[in-house]
């Protein structure tokens, strides 16, 4: 064994080792070109092992399995480079190798000779290579220098594994010397793959920090990154600024500037936020915190434990500000509690006037009455409390349709006076039916030029409700006002109506507009046989016509329902 063969084993077992490495690296890798090169080595490995087989023995079997690992080295580098730049590969390539694969098999199997066998796959490795040296100048986006210092090793290899093959059939005496350039040669390769794995690495390196930036500059939301050992905040996202009205600078100074954000009695809770946890289980509280401006809003701030080798080195963490939704979930259950009251006042309601209805058709079947004046005068309760049922149902019926936006309202454009004489024209009569007084104040020099849009028949409603309310507080004789007018401002026309009945205490003035909500006014609420969706109504309609209803009240000087409705202005 001469000098220069011993060499050649030497680099053989580094080229081996060396690509034994490569592809444990590159077969644990999730990019599909690192994949295709590992097994592009992984494959000349085994040729280097068949030619140190088949030069010691001289077997050609060995030398012709060897060029098939040739073949398939080249065709992996080739797969790589397409998977490079995220190229389809074309499936003629496996074909090729496949029609190559089966003549290698006859060549050994009816013993053809060396030319026979090498020519046809040496062929097929330049073809390989000068599509490998297209696909690079063509289609890979990487700096000019590494493409072209690409080219040129992988031309190189490929153009010169085929030309290997030639010569060591022509100049069998010399093939060590070629076979040791090779070797040599496949660990130049071997380099120029690292720099282009950890250039591409640098660059997705670099996209994923753009994007990072991107989504932390842009997030709605304080994210942060908080070291244990020694406490400090690493990082957290400009977008403190905006939620807290503090810098990042202000947290990164101080490693307990969040105990600043809550209350006292909080800090407990906070404080365990930002101690060690159980791997892997985020910790999460709900807390009120201040602004810088002091402003309180309601937070939700989580934490989750990094660890780096089975030991905890930080927190990662978000707060969110959940003030709208706090809110959203305060009126839900606000809104659930006022459904709940709704329903137990229709049952209740419901339940006065069925009860009496029961009793008296009872009583009528059961010929409690003997005298025929107290039958009719059974028959004309049950007739008033069927009617108050009605008027009940009908009052519910109406504020559903209004609370859930289906109420239809015929807006049009209407003269203030024409709306002011209609409302006093219809309502005269019940006043003075009543027994009492109407006193009519108009302003028409102010109502003079203006018109509001409104449904004339939903603000009669209106107007109809008030006025009942007023009559019925009213004792027999006296009188009602009805004032119609613009106020200070001129952009709302106002209409009220004056009672000078008993008046309503200053602690029911709040609750008039609520459902079912009746003022205790003593004698007068023995006769009360409305619905107590009066008001409420009322008030759902001028809201429609985005007005206002407002009502000032004193015990014993009477009280004041006021409607407010926008001028328009063409």
């Amino acid at each position: 064994m001469n000098t220069l063969t011993i060499i050649l084993l030497a680099f053989v077992a580094l080229s081996l080792g060396i690509a034994s490495v490569y592809f444990y690296i590159f077969a644990r890798s999730k990019e599909r070109f690192i994949q295709f090169w590992g097994l592009c080595w992984a494959c000349y490995s085994c040729s280097l092992l068949l030619l140190i087989f088949g030069g010691s023995g001289g077997h050609e079997v060995f030398l012709a399995m060897r060029k098939v690992f040739d073949m398939y080295n080249l065709l992996f580098l080739l797969f790589g480079v397409y998977s490079f730049q995220n190229l389809r590969i074309p499936g003629y390539w496996w074909r090729f190798s496949l029609y190559l694969l089966i003549w290698v098999f006859l060549a050994v199997l009816y013993h053809f000779d060396l030319m026979s066998l090498y020519v046809p796959t040496s062929t097929y490795q330049i073809c390989a290579t000068a599509v490998i040296c297209y696909l690079i100048i063509r289609f890979w986006q990487v700096p000019s220098l590494e493409k072209m210092t690409s080219v040129i090793i992988f031309g190189l290899w490929g153009f010169g594994k085929a030309a290997v093959s030639i010569i060591e059939i022509l100049y069998p005496d010399n093939s060590p010397s070629f076979y040791l350039a090779e070797v040599i040669f496949s660990n130049i390769l071997n380099f120029m793959v690292v720099v282009l794995y950890l250039h591409r690495a640098e660059a997705k390196l670099y996209v994923a920090e753009k994007q990072f930036k991107l989504i932390a500059e842009n997030a709605s939301d304080v994210i942060f990154f908080y070291r244990i050992r020694p406490a400090a905040f690493t990082y957290i996202t400009p977008s403190v600024e905006k939620v807290l009205g503090y810098f990042p600078h202000d947290f990164y100074d101080d490693a307990k500037f969040y105990l600043q954000l809550v209350e006292q009695k909080d800090i407990p809770q906070i404080r365990e936020l930002f101690h060690y946890q159980f791997p892997g289980r985020e910790n999460r509280a709900v807390l009120r915190i201040f602004r810088k401006n002091l402003q309180p809003i309601w937070a939700e701030i989580s934490t989750t434990l990094v660890l780096e080798g089975g030991e905890p080195i930080a927190l990662e963490g978000v707060i969110r500000d959940i003030t709208a939704m706090k809110a959203a979930e305060e009126q839900m259950l606000a809104s659930k509690k006022s459904k709940e009251v709704f329903l137990s006042y229709i049952s209740h309601e419901l339940k006065t006037p069925v009860t009496s209805l029961l009793a008296y058709i009872t009583a009528l079947r059961g010929n409690t009455f003997e005298l025929e004046e107290k039958r009719k005068e059974a028959i004309d309760i049950i007739y008033k409390k069927t009617l108050t049922l009605e008027r009940l149902i009908y009052d519910l019926f109406q504020l559903s349709k209004l609370e859930t936006k289906q109420f239809s309202f015929a807006f049009m454009v209407m003269d203030g006076q024409d709306l002011a004489a209609a409302l006093t024209r219809e309502y005269l009569l019940d006043i003075k039916s009543a027994g009492l007084k109407p006193v009519v104040k108009m302003d028409k020099a102010a109502l003079n030029g203006v018109s509001v849009i409104v449904d004339e028949a939903r603000i009669q409603q209106v107007f109809s409700n008030i006025l009942a309310n007023a009559v019925r507080v009213s004792q027999k004789g006296g009188a009602i006002r009805l004032s119609f007018g613009v106020d200070a401002k001129k952009k709302r026309l106002e209409i009220s109506v004056r009672d000078y009945g008993a008046g309503i205490a200053a602690k029911d003035l709040p609750y008039i507009f609520d459902r079912f909500y009746r003022v205790d006014s003593g004698e007068h609420s023995a006769r009360e046989d409305t619905s107590g969706l009066g008001m409420t109504i009322a008030k759902e309609i001028v809201e429609a016509h985005n007005g206002t209803i407002t009502v000032r009240s004193r015990l014993q000087r009477g009280s004041t329902f006021t409607v407010h409705l926008p001028l328009y202005f063409e």
